[in-house]
């Protein structure tokens, strides 16, 4: 992880990414292609299999979609949407990813 606990800014680059930023790549990228709750519950699988140590995440995103939605609590992604939420994040990721 490259974020400055004491900051809140990227240790790495200036200017972060838009890749590092998910609600703007979400708003920018795909917003269009995939609901907030299979971006947000893809993005949370992510953080979970990138450091175990964010193993409440999802929960997390759970609760502040069930927030968002007054307190409906959203249900949990399928196989096949995960598989398919994964498969156009990382479409739409890798040519971010590969500029950097």
């Amino acid at each position: 992880m490259h974020l400055d606990a004491a900051t809140q800014r990227c240790a790495v680059y200036a200017e972060r990414p838009l890749i590092c930023r998910i609600d703007e790549l979400y708003q920018q990228r795909l917003s269009r292609q995939l609901t907030p709750r299979v971006y947000y519950l893809v993005q949370a699988a992510g953080c979970v299999a990138l450091d175990a140590s964010n193993r409440e995440v999802p929960q997390a995103v759970m609760q502040a979609l069930a927030d968002e939605q007054g307190g409906a609590w959203p249900a949990p992604l399928s196989d096949e949407e995960m598989n398919a939420g994964l498969q156009t994040v990382l479409t739409v990721a890798a040519p971010l990813v590969a500029r950097m």
